[in-house]
């Protein structure tokens, strides 16, 4: 008998987790409970570990837990129930920091933001003439590889691959050396 209370609260928030993971896909507005900082980093805090859909993981952890043991029920039955929900709550946590880590939206880097990152030599655009040597460099703007125009200040000559760091900009042109 006792079986069954457990096997109809597994059964009824697994019920309630797949009715909110079905609208939330058909319907996009997926209400997640937690605050974002403007840092980007995900802040769970208590409130949000204790929300419905917490309570949902809790009972769905410890339901089929304890469903699946046998009675008669002992004392590491319900702890190992307890851990059972404490670790959907976590994964319910973890995933929550993973989607927000890609909802975070990206600041266009430019300019003076640049100054002072590595790139990397692709090849060279013009001879050297008045305003030194021209060159397109590899270089990482916001998470991607992207290339860009930089000019030697000094007319020094680099080779493809040569590791560079930008030292400066001024009038919309970036300069090494």
């Amino acid at each position: 008998m006792e079986a069954n209370v457990y096997f109809f609260a597994a059964l009824v928030s697994t019920g309630i987790f797949l009715l909110q993971f079905i609208l939330s896909i058909f319907f996009g507005n997926m209400d997640t409970d937690i605050d974002v900082n403007a840092d980007g980093n995900a802040d769970i805090d208590m409130s949000s570990v204790l929300s419905f859909k917490g309570l949902i993981h809790f009972c769905m952890g410890f339901g089929w837990f304890m469903y699946l043991c046998q009675p008669p029920y002992i004392v590491l039955h319900y702890l190992g129930a307890v851990i059972s929900g404490s670790f959907f709550v976590f994964v319910l946590t973890w995933i929550y920091k993973l989607c927000y880590k890609l909802k975070q939206e990206n600041k266009p880097e430019q300019g003076e933001e640049l100054i002072g990152r590595k790139c990397e030599i692709y090849t060279r655009c013009q001879e050297q003439g008045q305003a030194g040597t021209e060159y397109v460099v590899y270089i990482a703007i916001n998470g991607a590889q992207r290339e860009l125009t930089v000019r030697s200040i000094q007319g020094k000559s680099y080779q493809e691959g040569d590791i560079l760091t930008l030292k400066d900009y001024k009038e919309g042109i970036y300069y090494i050396d």
